[in-house]
């Protein structure tokens, strides 16, 4: 079934990435209210480092989530479940592929990328999700926030990373495993044991 749903994702186009980002100076304007983004009394890792706060979101786009849908309304559930649990791993590669891009196209300005923070992953809050899509500029993309806080297209992540030139990069370029969520996260238990 798995190979079936990927060659559907595929010749159906289910699939289409988008990504919006901006680096954010941390020095008066937009970069003193990034205290307002963080949980209460947590700060961004290697604050002190960074001179920039970079804000992302990509997304996947409406496709696959419609798909979902229509194999749900049509009672098929483990077919919509299995292409509802790839999606979720292909955003995770999406946001990896990301940062990754963005730490090489940022190293050529002698700048690192550290490690992104998710929107509820124990420092950047998950009510700060609508003022980090604006950052981002995710409306660009048509990602948009519900009233409920639920991201249109469901298949969406945002993330904030310290950007500087004494930044650390991270060990390992997973967001969706370095999170605090790392040990409840089924797809970092999968990465972890080799099937993801």
């Amino acid at each position: 079934m798995v190979a079936e749903l990927l060659e559907r994702i595929r010749c159906e186009r289910l699939i289409r990435p988008r990504a919006s980002y901006r680096c954010i100076g941390l020095q008066g304007g937009e970069g003193d209210g990034m205290r307002r983004l963080l949980e209460p009394g947590r700060r961004l890792p290697q604050r002190a480092r960074a001179e920039f706060v970079l804000a992302a979101a990509w997304s996947l786009g409406p496709g696959v989530s419609a798909a979902v849908a229509q194999a749900f309304g049509q009672r098929r559930g483990l077919q919509a479940l299995v292409l509802d649990e790839l999606a979720s791993l292909f955003v995770f590669r999406l946001g990896e592929q990301l940062f990754a891009r963005l730490r090489e196209d940022l190293a050529t300005q002698g700048l690192a990328v550290g490690r992104p923070e998710a929107p509820g992953d124990g420092v950047v809050a998950l009510t700060a999700q609508a003022p980090l899509l604006q950052l981002a500029g995710a409306g660009r993309i048509g990602i948009t926030l519900a009233g409920s806080g639920v991201m249109s297209p469901l298949k969406t992540a945002t993330a904030l990373a310290p950007v500087g030139r004494q930044v650390r990069p991270p060990r390992q370029d997973r967001p969706g495993c370095a999170c605090a969520s790392g040990a409840r996260c089924r797809f970092s238990r999968a990465r972890s044991a080799g099937t993801a």
